[in-house]
């Protein structure tokens, strides 16, 4: 682990902290490389990479045929079948074999091994030749490589079989390609004299590529009784085919249970205690078999630790049922055995791992910084028996962890995120609650109880905000168990989202009805006694456009916007909604609406608590500052309607992190986005809000979220100085600690130091804009702006400086966002005196940057600039003051000291800017603009242009119009005589590919490969490889588009072409994808019809602004709902075609989806804020196995 820039830890900590390595005073000169803790990218790589020393033993022998090839059919050697005639037609097949008799042997099929640059490999060969006498027949004609493998003891069971082949087919009448098993048991003479278990299984696998391996893998299942397994690789046609690294394994069948200490067990598994301090050990378990399926009697979690680590507690809703003294691998260990009844229905009914109710034990050890510990060890027993694998973790030791001083201004702290801190007993409080205070924590986000509460205050925690379940998302306020009908939320229609059936009506909180005053109130006071405010997740966005459409709020609206009473209710709900008479005005109402119950909520919390904090909405971040997508965003509940009158507002955000049960995808300057936030809220809050109604703003940087998302420990510091410098008044990690190792507490207690030490100077100091920075030592390419929400901004650099300028003196911070490289920078200070001389201070490392010519600078000289250094990932903090010849300014450091350690260090840095170059220049050839030509086609023009900064062409034939957008392959718009057939949005349109499992969406652009007329009219080739970043589940896949469109533009046809190009170069994998296409009908938003059938009988839709479901039962039905939240049952439907009716229009447009034995049904995404109902195609998932093509297609046709 890199240490934080070169800090005197000493002076600043209560004491020297280990971070990875041991330092001493005499370090403090050193430039500090800085760097991250975990090597994410290596992580990744080996927990989800796949290869054979993963796989598992090899029954195979000699599967990379290195060895001789000896023996014949006899078990574990390789042989060469004789070519054999596949055909039924036996006087044919004599015929032919007689031919093949007379060809000379240089001309018949040959066997063999071959070196290859990879290795050897086996090939197959059968010469022209053999076609030129078999003719039609050749596909029918085989060769094949056989062996007979020995299966283990238990030999049913699921099986894995892998190879890599190459080679050529060049023959006229094609080939095939075939795996085929056979089963025996051990009753035979020999293996294959044996009793057949089960049929032969004959698996075909994709054709070779001439110069390139392929890589084919197929699991299987052997039948009970098994003990042999014949192994053919078999090619029937003529050409070559090279064989290489086969292998064959068992499949471990699955524990009913998966532990793991989550997060750490997910990084490098190890969790590292600080000598003396507590540390929050959690695990997470989850379900390997489908729901039902599991019935666990007394599952308990046992952990294994050493002895030197002592286990104080565990969590209020486990039970510690006993610890015992066992010794393993010769060591002394305690296993502790914690009953997990409490938490077990909680297993039994959620997917994927349980990252809320995380089960945790405080633990702590006394062990000196270095301490070599044991491993640890744990797992799930049920009834006494394991119902989970073993699983080890490594234990270190780091030094104690204190600050000197705590920050007075700047309160820094987290939010918990979940109950796994309450631990019962007094001392396990006290025990935890005197180290958070140590290490300079100011503000908890949580509810800890009254006797922690205490604890927290004892210790110097100065604001603890709760969260309560029903104050949350705008409009989820108060128990609905209770709630009286008038204050209930009228939605319109049915929304997926359950906060819509538990809204509350926003007149019954503003006007201060019963319901709140009797309800809310006392729910609130029941809950905040003793608090300092209350902080709430603050995401209305479900209800945006649902109302509430109650008389109450009808008649508070018409008051509002001044509009006449009998008007509004003529047009009562439906012209308040998109694109209506009184959408905009309706607009403005409820986001005031919005504003004063945001207030009443405020006032209600400060009167139960100290009202330190008062309410604090967490909003996200971009509604809290220029960007007009942000503000369109919340336009219904903007802020500016209700914060001046808070105290706090946390607009949280940006969360960069790596979800690690995904693979890593590494994106340059990921923190530099959290700086570019901080600032623009702070600009816009300033701007905005004058004093004294300013809000006070609460950042919420990101710590650990869902149950995986993690970052690195100077990540999470890096973040929180950035908005400590953007002078937000504090910040609550989002989550910590939640099963983090005493690595992040260690730095977030260097981060609390760092604040301490400058926090007067950026709080009572003035912004000081006279910095510049320039790097002198190779440097990445700065990072592109926010397309979603500053598209006008430009690339920002990587590396940035702020100044604030305080008693004569100028602070420096010169933040380094490149995660992988040090820079050596030189720092240019104007509006200086030109003559006087100035101390370059590094305050915190005790180090004089001096001038070439003495210890002081002039101000013409820092005019010019002066070298300094930043590490990697890292806030440096320099000081420009005054020279004085008796300063104790520490250690001299001369220029030409920096110019030697920048020569040093300069290989390895340039090494690094080159690796990013590579990385820029590989997502600038993804993302490429496309070269679109004009062209025409009878009576169709294609014509390029552009739109929103998205390329576009636009076809034309008389008043029918259609325009394809690259991004996302959007058709967003079709007229057909003039008439709007199907609606576009910012993001989405007609065809565009979408997936269903797993859910994604692909809006880039597409790369444009293909640009010609047809016979019938335009066709345009689109392409976009999905790369890890677009999607990790889906990396190497490559989306292929085509657009047909004919001369009339009355008929457009999208195919879609889903290829697999995973490969043994890459890591083979099969893909399984539920396939979906997006589609806008503009029939539906005007009171049209879209009709389908179910058998001979029409099936017809109008809007019912609730999301519907039109399927025949199956599995993919019963997914699709799920995830689209549909409440109503699936209307039956079994034809893969729809018709749209246009009201007040003859046209009728015919859909067909194709492939017609996939098709599923159609899915429906509606609700009031959306100008129509979606209407969107689905297919039942297939599975594309490497080198294979899955293909979709659309086809709709307007008539007359």
């Amino acid at each position: 682990m890199k240490p934080f820039r070169a800090l005197s830890l000493a002076g600043i900590l209560g004491l020297s902290m280990l971070l990875g390595t041991a330092r001493c005073r005499a370090a403090a000169a050193a430039f500090d490389p800085g760097g991250v803790s975990f090597d994410f990218q290596a992580i990744s790589d080996a927990r989800f990479a796949l290869s054979s020393a993963a796989a598992g033993e090899n029954l195979v022998a000699n599967g990379g045929f290195e060895q001789a090839l000896e023996g014949d059919a006899a078990h574990g050697r390789w042989w060469s079948a004789p070519m054999h005639l596949h055909l039924g037609d036996q006087g044919l097949k004599a015929r032919l074999e007689e031919g093949l008799k007379a060809l000379p042997p240089e001309e018949r099929i040959a066997y063999g091994v071959v070196d290859t640059p990879e290795g050897k490999a086996a090939f197959i060969r059968k010469p022209l030749a053999i076609e030129a006498v078999c003719g039609e027949a050749m596909p029918s004609v085989s060769g094949r490589w056989v062996q007979v493998v020995k299966l283990p003891e238990d030999g049913a069971g699921r099986y894995r079989l892998r190879f890599r082949y190459r080679g050529d087919a060049f023959g006229k009448h094609g080939a095939n390609y075939y795996v085929i098993l056979e089963f025996r048991d051990a009753g035979g003479k020999t293996p294959m004299q044996g009793r057949a278990t089960g049929p032969m299984l004959v698996q075909r696998y994709p054709g070779p590529k001439r110069s390139q391996w392929s890589d084919f893998t197929f699991d299987f299942e052997a039948p009970a009784d098994s003990s042999w397994l014949q192994l053919a690789l078999r090619f029937d046609g003529a050409g070559e085919v090279l064989f290489d690294d086969v292998a064959l394994w068992k499949l471990q069948a699955d524990q009913p249970v998966s532990v793991v200490m989550l997060p750490m067990g997910l990084m490098d598994n190890a969790f590292c205690l600080s000598s003396g301090d507590p540390a929050v050990m959690t695990f997470a378990w989850q379900r390997n078999v489908p729901k039902g399926r599991l019935a666990l009697k007394d599952p308990v979690l046992c952990v294994e630790l050493p002895e030197a680590v002592t286990v104080h507690a565990v969590w209020d809703h486990l039970t510690l049922l006993g610890v015992e003294a066992v010794t393993v691998d010769g060591a002394p260990r305690r296993r502790h055995r914690i009953s997990l009844a409490r938490v077990r229905q909680r297993l039994e009914t959620m997917d994927g791992y349980d990252g809320y109710l995380r089960q945790a034990l405080l633990v702590s050890t006394a062990a000196a910084a270095g301490a070599a510990l044991p491993d640890g060890a744990y797992w799930v027993e049920d009834d006494g028996q394991p119902v989970s694998e073993r699983q080890t973790v490594a234990l270190r030791v780091i030094p104690g962890i204190a600050v000197a001083t705590k920050p007075e201004i700047f309160m820094n702290g987290f939010y918990t995120g979940g109950v796994y801190l309450n631990f019962p007993e007094r001392e396990a409080k006290e025990l935890l609650g005197r180290f958070i205070g140590r290490t300079g924590t100011r503000w908890v986000v949580g509810k800890p109880d009254p006797e922690l509460l205490a604890i927290y205050r004892e210790n110097g925690v100065r604001m603890v905000t709760p969260e309560l379940y029903y104050i949350a998302n705008g409009y989820r306020l108060g128990d609905p168990k209770d709630k009286p009908e008038y204050a209930r939320f009228m939605a319109l229609g049915s929304g997926g989202h359950a906060d819509l059936s538990r809204g509350t009506c926003p007149v019954a909180i503003y006007r201060q009805s019963e319901f709140f005053t009797q309800s809310v109130v006392p729910m609130l006071r029941e809950n905040l006694q003793g608090f300092d405010g209350l902080w709430a997740n603050w995401e209305p966005y479900m209800f945006n456009g649902q109302g509430c459409f109650c008389e109450r709020c009808r008649d508070e609206f018409t008051a509002h916007a001044k509009l006449p009473a009998d008007a509004v209710r003529a047009g009562w709900p439906a012209e308040m909604l998109v694109g209506k008479t009184y959408h905009d005005a309706w607009v403005r109402f409820r986001s005031w609406q919005h504003g004063e119950m945001v207030k009443a909520i405020h006032q209600a919390v400060d009167a139960a608590t100290t009202g330190k904090a008062g309410f604090i909405p967490g909003v996200a971040w971009p509604t809290v500052t220029d960007s007009t997508a942000g503000l369109s965003y919340a336009q219904e509940h903007d802020i500016r309607d209700y914060a001046a009158d808070l105290t706090y507002v946390d607009p949280w955000g940006p969360y960069p992190c790596w979800d690690a049960l995904e693979p890593y995808s590494y994106s340059k300057g990921a923190n530099l986005r959290s700086y570019i936030a901080a600032r623009q809220v702070r600009d816009f809050t300033d701007r905005t809000f004058p004093a004294p109604r300013r809000p006070r703003l609460l950042a919420f940087p990101h710590g650990l979220q869902s149950a995986a998302w993690v970052t690195q420990p100077e990540a999470a510091a890096m973040d929180i100085l950035s908005f400590f410098l953007a002078r937000f008044e504090a910040a609550t990690l989002y989550a910590f600690p939640k099963g983090y190792d005493n690595r992040f507490w260690a730095w977030q207690a260097q981060a609390n130091a760092t604040i301490a030490r400058w926090e007067d100077i950026v709080f009572r100091g003035q912004p000081f804009e006279g910095l510049t920075v320039v790097p002198e030592s190779p440097y990445p390419d700065p990072v592109g702006s926010d397309r979603t929400y500053f598209p006008d901004l430009p690339p920002n650099a990587l590396l940035q400086a702020v100044g604030y300028r305080h008693d004569g003196g100028i602070l420096a911070a010169v933040g380094n966002f490149w995660e992988k490289g040090e820079v050596f920078f030189r720092l240019t200070v104007a509006g200086l005196d030109e003559r006087q001389a100035y101390a370059v201070l590094d305050p915190e490392g005790r180090r004089l940057f001096a001038a070439a010519a003495g210890d002081a600078h002039t101000g013409a000289d820092l005019a010019r600039g002066v070298l300094l250094h930043a590490g990697a990932l890292r806030w440096a903090f320099f000081t420009v003051e005054p020279y004085r010849a008796d300063g104790d300014y520490g250690d001299r450091v001369g220029p030409d000291a920096v110019r030697a350690a920048m020569a040093e260090r300069l290989p390895v840095i340039a090494a690094a800017a080159e690796r990013e170059r590579a990385l820029d220049a590989k997502s600038a050839a993804e993302n490429r603009r496309s070269e679109l030509r004009t062209m025409t086609q009878g009576g169709l023009s294609c014509q390029p242009g552009e739109a929103a900064g998205e390329q576009t062409l636009t076809f034309a034939a008389g008043d029918n119009r259609l325009v394809l957008s690259l991004d996302g392959m959007a058709v967003k718009q079709w007229q057909v005589d003039g008439v709007d057939v199907i609606l576009g949005s910012d993001k989405l349109g007609l065809g565009v590919p979408a997936l269903w499992e797993p859910s994604v969406l692909f809006t880039a652009p597409y790369q444009v490969v293909g640009q010609e007329p047809t016979a019938s009219g335009i066709r345009v080739v689109a392409e976009r490889a999905v790369s890890r970043k677009l999607s990790p589940a889906l990396e190497h896949l490559r989306v292929r588009q085509t657009l047909e469109v004919d001369q009339a533009c009355r008929r457009v046809e999208v195919t879609t072409e889903l290829v697999n190009e995973s490969s043994a170069e890459t890591g083979p994998r099969d893909l399984t994808i539920g396939f979906r296409y997006h589609l806008l009908p503009r029939c539906l938003a005007d009171g049209g019809a879209i009709t389908m059938r179910h058998g001979p009988n029409a099936v017809a839709f109008q809007r019912q602004f609730a999301r519907m479901l039109f399927a025949a039962p199956s599995e993919a039905a019963a997914k699709v709902r799920a995830l689209f939240g549909v409440a109503a049952e699936p209307v039956a439907i079994d034809a893969p075609e729809a018709v749209l009716s246009l009201p007040a229009s003859p046209i009728r447009v015919t859909m067909a989806l194709a492939p017609a034995e996939r098709f599923a049904g159609f899915a429906c995404w509606d609700g009031a804020n959306q100008p129509t109902s979606s209407f969107e195609p689905f297919f039942a998932p297939v599975t594309i196995r490497p080198g294979e093509t899955a293909q979709f297609s659309m086809t709709l046709t307007a008539a007359p």
